[in-house]
Order: structure tokens, then sequence, then C-alpha cells
């Protein structure tokens, strides 16, 4: 769409340059050359109109290429599974819950107070905590507790050290 836009812009804007010429060059402004100059300007100016109102085409949504952008930023985000920001995540699902966050990114490493609800998480294995990937091989206790049949495990003072950035998908 934008290709045939340009296309006809450029169209235009060539026959108005040979139309400049042609009333600049003719020795009489008052002449035939000064009508047909006129003629030239004006049949591709009408002839841009009529074909823009044809397409049905939204010229100032086309100009508006930041909007576009960003739409097309937000759409592609919207994509993006969204991931709970108290939870640790492996292999694609929910793993564990995380209690007090805390470390420095930039040094590359994360701690946590406690992880909770961590029946099936293996601590062996990469881990995902929200944009990172983590290895979390260093914690202080690990309690397990069988109430009624339902198993708890949880792990306190859980230090990680950041291996890279998760796949967005």
């Amino acid at each position: 769409m934008i290709y045939i836009i340009t296309q006809i812009m450029v169209k235009a804007l060539l026959s108005l340059l040979f139309a400049w010429g042609i009333y600049r060059a003719w020795p009489s402004k008052r002449s035939i050359g000064n009508v047909f100059a006129w003629v030239v300007i004006a049949v591709p100016v009408f002839w841009v109109i009529i074909v823009l109102l044809q397409k049905d085409i939204d010229v100032s949504r086309l100009l508006s290429v930041p909007d576009r952008l960003k739409q097309s930023a937000e759409e592609t985000l919207s994509l993006v599974p969204q991931r709970d920001p108290d939870a640790l995540y492996q292999d694609g699902e929910l793993a564990a819950r995380v209690e007090g966050a805390g470390g420095n990114l930039d040094a590359g490493t994360v701690s946590f107070k406690m992880i909770t609800q961590a029946e099936h998480i293996d601590l062996g294995r990469e881990v995902e905590y929200l944009a990172w990937r983590l290895r979390c091989p260093l914690f202080d206790t690990e309690s397990n507790v069988v109430m009624g049949g339902v198993r708890m495990r949880s792990f306190s003072n859980v230090r990680c050290e950041v291996v890279g950035q998760r796949a967005l998908f």
C-alpha cells in the first residue's frame, strides 16, 4: 500500500517539475505554454486525489508511523504469556511461589527468603523468575511436611545465580 502511494507521489512530483520547467522556459507568460504548464500541473494533482479516493486510503494513518509502531509492539507483547512476579517456573509451568525476593540482578544474584508450594520444583535444574533464568543450588533449609496425604515442601534463604534471560515464548 505504501509502495503504491510512493509511486503516485513520485509521478506527481515529476509531472510538477516538468510543468514548472515548461512554465519557466516559455518566453511569454501569457501564451499557450503557460496554459499547457498549468494543465500538466493540475492533471497529476487531480489524478492523485482520485486514486486516493478510489483506494479508500486513510493517509493520516499511513503517515503516523510512531503510532503504528507502538500499536505493532503492543500487539506483539500481548502474545507473550504473562507470568506471576511472585513465582518460579520450570519447563514453562508454575513450579513454586517465592517470598522476600532480593539481590542484585546487575551482579547476577537473586535471593529469596522463602520458596513455598515447591512440591514439583527441582532446584538442581534451571528455574525462571521474571525475565531471568536462574540456578539455585544454595539454601539454608528444606522442609517437607505431609498432612492428610498432602505433601508441602519449602526452602528458606535460597541464593541463586542469574544464568541468562529467559525466552519470551
